[in-house]
């Protein structure tokens, strides 16, 4: 169980910062600071998303726990991210999957 969660989260990830990453770059294949700073937002973003479905959805308690635990955890690197592009004067470039508002789609909950 534990392994298929980890695995499955992984693709996910990889999958959307493949994605952004590739959407990211000009025509030339080159990475700005400001699409490095909306992927690493994003990244974030599915990751609290994730952590927090494990957290609530989960039958087992240390997927439970670990879920809690990825919430929180990229909940703090997002929030520093986003302090240090603040302070760098660096506006993140939003993906496809970035709303009007600024958040990044949620990924969506199973039933």
């Amino acid at each position: 169980m534990k392994s298929t969660f980890f695995a499955t989260s992984l693709v996910a990830v990889a999958m959307c910062c493949a994605s952004l990453t590739s959407q990211a770059q000009g025509a030339k294949g080159a990475i700005d600071d400001a699409a490095i700073v909306g992927i690493f937002d994003a990244a974030n973003t599915w990751d609290i998303g994730t952590g927090g479905m494990a957290a609530t959805k989960a039958k087992n308690a240390e997927v439970k726990a670990f879920g809690a635990m990825l919430a929180r955890d990229h909940k703090s690197v997002q929030k520093q991210g986003r302090e240090l592009a603040k302070k760098l004067g660096v506006t993140r470039r939003r993906s496809p999957r970035t709303s009007r508002s600024g958040k990044t789609t949620r990924p969506r909950q199973s039933s």
